[in-house]
């Protein structure tokens, strides 16, 4: 068991000493080499460890999540307003101690439309299982409160297209506007179907 441990806990160390050089490059022009070299080891270790340059982001990605995940659930528990709650849910990854995420999750996203690997296959169904069962019970709450414009909706059909309304702005923030607009256009989005 403990060569398992230690096995997994090399896997973070690896993909964590190539957060550096998978947030300067491209990933379609990364090597295995040139992550070997900047986690320090040989080439031939890297595949010990990981089949391709993509289980790396997808390592990467999953630790960074996991921190973010821990933040943001326990600043959301502290709010008492469901709406609020809802905008910190969506725009929390825009602060700038995520940017380090956001940048990796966007690599991420982009391996994910040509990738068939498993495990990436696995790990976005789990984020969006996990996503939505969270969103689902904040919307669920606020409509039993009739707190929403339309508290007869369909709760399961509002929360798939929040999210996918939430990863549209997050692809947004990238190309054509500002963390600040994001923020604000996400924020807009809330309040239009909640009751003043």
């Amino acid at each position: 068991m403990s060569s398992l441990i230690n096995k997994n806990k090399k896997r973070k160390c690896i993909a964590l000493s190539c957060k550096k050089i998978l947030l300067e490059e491209r990933i379609n022009k990364l090597t295995i080499a040139q992550l070997a070299k900047e986690a320090n080891i040989g080439k031939g270790t890297i595949y010990e460890y990981f089949e391709n340059k993509e289980d790396i982001v997808l390592e990467l990605n999953t630790l960074l999540y996991e921190n973010y995940r821990e933040n943001i659930y326990e600043k959301i528990e502290k709010e008492k307003d469901y709406r609020e709650k809802i905008k910190l849910f969506l725009t929390l990854i825009y602060e700038d101690k995520f940017n380090c995420h956001r940048k990796i999750f966007k690599k991420f996203i982009g391996i994910t439309y040509s990738s068939e690997n498993n495990s990436i296959i696995e790990f976005q169904r789990n984020w969006y299982k996990e996503n939505f069962e969270y969103l689902k019970v904040l919307i669920k709450e606020s409509s039993e409160n009739k707190r929403l414009i339309n508290n007869d909706i369909n709760v399961d059909e509002l929360v798939d297209s929040i999210i996918n309304t939430m990863l549209g702005f997050f692809l947004l923030s990238f190309f054509t506007k500002s963390i600040s607009e994001t923020q604000h256009d996400i924020k807009k989005y809330i309040n239009s179907i909640y009751k003043k």
